[in-house]
């Protein structure tokens, strides 16, 4: 004959015989709670590193790119191209020229922020340390508006500075140059013409 219980009896029944086995086997209870609080952690923590590696590689990149900034440049970028089909890119596509940009600002008005640059390559020396191969960026006074950019010496020409600009005309540096040394033989040679013309004894008297 079968004795029949409530479910109440029943849950009561099973939380007791549990209660009674954690405190009979408690390092074994102990190793288990541990296993799954672990366990949980590292989920928790895996999906918060993932989540906030997420979040840093887009402010990086809109910190270094900007959210809404493109590139436009003639070849964007070279990747795995070969010869033949870099040089062919060359020819299709045309050349980026000051006036295009010029071009767009005026067009887009100051809706759209545009910082033309130009990149080479060569040699820096700061002090005693030489940067060889440096990639070299001449930029306009707007980037820093489009993407973060620290300088850690200097400042950007200002909008009014590039618009007030003056070019240098050729002949003012050739005359500059031929002022400045004629101005340095006739004020070094006429001292020495006038002293090799006195008499020693004259010339020691004055002394």
């Amino acid at each position: 004959m079968v004795e029949y219980r409530p479910n109440s009896a029943r849950l009561a029944t099973a939380l007791r015989l549990g209660l009674d086995s954690i405190r009979v086997h408690k390092l074994r209870s102990f190793l288990t709670l541990l296993g799954v609080i672990i366990g949980v952690a590292s989920v928790v923590l895996v999906g918060a590193a993932i989540e906030g590696l997420g979040v840093y590689a887009q402010e990086s990149t809109a910190k270094a790119f900007g959210t809404d900034s493109f590139l436009i440049a003639q070849i964007a970028s070279a990747g795995r191209l070969t010869r033949k089909e870099f040089s062919e890119k060359l020819k299709r596509n045309k050349r980026i020229r000051a006036v295009d940009a010029d071009y767009l600002r005026i067009t887009t008005g100051e809706q759209v922020l545009y910082s033309p640059y130009r990149q080479r390559t060569g040699d820096v020396k700061s002090g005693e340390t030489l940067f060889e191969a440096a990639s070299i960026l001449g930029v306009s006074s707007s980037l820093p508006e489009i993407r973060d950019i620290t300088l850690t010496d200097g400042r950007f020409f200002t909008a009014y500075e590039k618009r007030t600009r003056q070019a240098v005309p050729v002949w003012a540096v050739v005359t500059g140059f031929v002022v400045s040394v004629a101005i340095g033989v006739f004020f070094g040679v006429w001292p020495a013409v006038k002293a090799s013309r006195l008499d020693p004894v004259d010339a020691l008297r004055y002394e």
